[in-house]
């Protein structure tokens, strides 16, 4: 994927094999134009169904609303598809070659340095890289690094300092 752009990458997985759990995702135009960047547009296309429109219904499943993306792929070049999480990792799994995924490799910390960032395991080892990007969840462990330094220079803002909310619900 990445290697379309001439960027070396290596992917640290906390798990020791891929789960492909979880609920649907959706993808529309504000990710699309990615997937087909990375040359994963048909893969995509191929795992997933259209979304035309969401219909919401309150808790004795009266409905209460409707969204309608008929108009999505005239308005922003791609249209809404949904798919679940086994397609979605299925598709990128397809996609990346097995050597640049190292598994049980849970990230610790991060250090950073004039050579670059550190990625430090569980297991000790460390990994310097340019860029490290964090895709491990709401509480990745990159993310908790880069609050810790910002707090630590007084710039973590206040919302960022507060727990990340969850209030809704899907029946």
């Amino acid at each position: 994927m990445f290697e379309r752009a001439g960027i070396n990458y290596l992917i640290l997985e906390k798990a020791t094999t891929i789960r492909a759990l979880g609920s649907s995702l959706g993808l529309d135009a504000s990710s699309l134009p990615v997937m087909e960047q990375l040359g994963l547009l048909e893969d995509f296309y191929q795992a997933s169904k259209p979304v035309r429109h969401f219909n919401f219904y309150n808790e004795g499943v009266k409905p209460i609303g409707m969204i309608d993306f008929s108009d999505l792929q005239e308005i922003g070049g791609y249209p809404a598809i949904i798919l679940d999480r086994p397609a979605f990792y299925n598709v990128l799994l397809k996609n990346i070659p097995k050597e640049k995924i190292k598994y049980n490799k849970r990230v610790l910390t991060i250090t950073q340095d004039a050579d670059g960032a550190t990625a430090i395991c569980s297991d000790g080892s460390a990994y310097l890289s340019s860029i490290i990007i964090g895709a491990d969840g709401a509480y990745s462990a990159v993310r908790q690094n880069i609050y810790k330094s910002l707090k630590a220079k007084g710039k973590l803002s206040s919302n960022d300092a507060k727990p990340l909310g969850y209030n809704q619900h899907c029946l």
